[in-house]
């Protein structure tokens, strides 16, 4: 209770209790005989005076204690409703808060999953094309081994003739234009072992790449590395071949045919695997539920 509200009190208090000790000591007092009117008329008066007083005293306390009691209970009233609203705000704020946080992480997520995802799809499109250089430069490498074919069997039919007409005539190997056409031909399947050497570089160099690009995919690495340990195969062999001075040339050109049919054969193997991948990889972005 504030000090105002015991201020009021406190006064009526006095009031109540001093009137009546005052009015007990007026009526001792021998003023009534002098004034007009009865003792009774007079007390009549003054009671009803002093009782108006006290009555309205007592309205204006009980008016003041009920005011101020519904204004505790207002202020009461207000202060419960703000604690509710700032608890309803505190709430409303925390769920806003989580829903803020949850679409942060479903949107990091969903980020994250497309970058990874469009990593995944540049490095299998690079296998792709890898596979697909692999291809020229294999059908270019058994190109060359054909050209070196045909001119050792010209050269060795060149050396062949030169012999038998040697032998009928010796003057014959002394002949320039025989010579000339000797060591063209020469030149020539030298050129071509030079150019064998080359393209089996750049043939290793591309198997080193498929294996790097290979490694992010485990359902495709082991089938990436039997397609480089059978290109290694082929170039070794081949390489074997055309360093020998005395080989069968029928035997190797049919080696030729026949391995350049099974390495076209697996290079295609290995495209369509990496293509079918690259599918799966595509639908799985496509069918994302984010």
């Amino acid at each position: 209770m504030d000090k105002k509200v015991l201020g009021t009190i406190f006064t009526t208090a006095l009031v109540l209790f001093t009137l009546p000790a005052i009015l007990s000591i007026v009526m001792t007092i021998d003023i009534f005989g002098k004034a007009l009117g009865s003792a009774d008329g007079w007390l009549s008066y003054w009671g009803g005076y002093l009782g108006a007083i006290v009555g309205l005293a007592a309205i204006a306390v009980t008016t003041q204690f009920q005011i101020n009691s519904q204004y505790k209970l207002h202020k009461e009233q207000l202060a419960a409703q703000d604690r509710s609203m700032i608890k309803t705000h505190e709430s409303q704020k925390s769920i806003q808060m989580y829903s803020i946080e949850e679409s942060s992480r479903m949107n990091d997520k969903k980020e994250r999953d497309r970058i990874y995802t469009n990593f995944l799809m540049d490095k299998n499109e690079a296998l792709i094309e890898i596979l697909i250089e692999l291809n020229f430069l294999n059908t270019e490498h058994f190109n060359l081994l054909r050209d070196y074919v045909d001119y050792e069997s010209i050269r060795i039919g060149e050396f062949k003739n030169n012999f038998l007409s040697e032998a009928i005539d010796p003057k014959v190997m002394n002949d320039q234009e025989a010579k000339n056409k000797m060591q063209e031909l020469d030149m020539k399947i030298e050129d071509i072992k030079e150019k064998e050497t080359e393209i089996r570089m750049k043939i290793s160099g591309a198997s080193a790449k498929l294996k790097s690009k290979s490694m992010y995919f485990s359902n495709l690495e082991l089938e990436i590395n039997n397609y480089r340990r059978e290109i290694s195969a082929v170039l070794e062999e081949f390489h074997n071949h055309i360093k020998k001075k005395d080989i069968d040339l029928k035997n190797f050109r049919e080696k030729i045919e026949n391995k350049s049919t099974e390495l076209h054969d697996s290079t295609n193997g290995a495209l369509n695997l990496c293509q079918r991948n690259l599918s799966r990889i595509v639908n799985t972005l496509i069918s994302s539920p984010y």
